[in-house]
């Protein structure tokens, strides 16, 4: 199971790798704040797709997906996203909510920021808020760096950053 878990991160990332090559660096240049010092690390790839609902000014995002992360195991996790698509890069703010197998929830927020017309390039700072379970009052910080084509919806990455658990719990 191990060698399962390890081979589908290992063909994620270099999926995400090839992606990230053949469509050129992401343009989006937003610097997350560094990640608390006293936390865990927390990284791991994520995949999903999301619809795109214009109402110009604005494109609210409704996002899904999965993956495997340090400190939370298999998960899947939902988004949702409001973008200001009169500027380039297009600032973005909303909140990722994980959820772990056992249920144990990580709640963010995030502000992000995306340049591109046919492949995006997203850069995401989330700050963790909160959660269930192991995860009830965590804290902490971590930077998500996407690729989406808007013709699919089809979105791949990874994030990373650190995860700083209530000792209380």
């Amino acid at each position: 199971m191990k060698w399962l878990m390890g081979t589908r991160l290992y063909l994620a990332l270099v999926a995400m790798s090839v992606a990230l090559t053949l469509v050129g660096p992401a343009t989006a240049e937003l610097i997350c704040p560094v990640a608390d010092q006293k936390g865990i690390p927390f990284h791991g790839p994520i995949q999903g797709a999301e619809a795109d609902v214009v109402t110009f000014p604005t494109v609210s995002v409704n996002g899904s997906g999965a993956g495997v992360a340090t400190h939370l195991g298999a998960f899947t996790v939902t988004w949702q996203v409001t973008v200001d698509i009169t500027t380039n890069p297009s600032p973005s703010t909303g909140a990722f909510e994980f959820t772990a197998a056992n249920r144990d929830q990580l709640f963010t927020d995030i502000v992000g920021e995306g340049t591109g017309t046919s492949i995006a390039h997203i850069t995401e700072c989330a700050t963790i808020t909160g959660g269930t379970g192991r995860f009830a009052d965590a804290t902490g910080a971590f930077t998500i760096h996407r690729v989406v084509d808007l013709a699919t919806g089809s979105t791949s990455g990874a994030f990373g950053g650190a995860i700083v658990m209530n000792k209380g719990k």
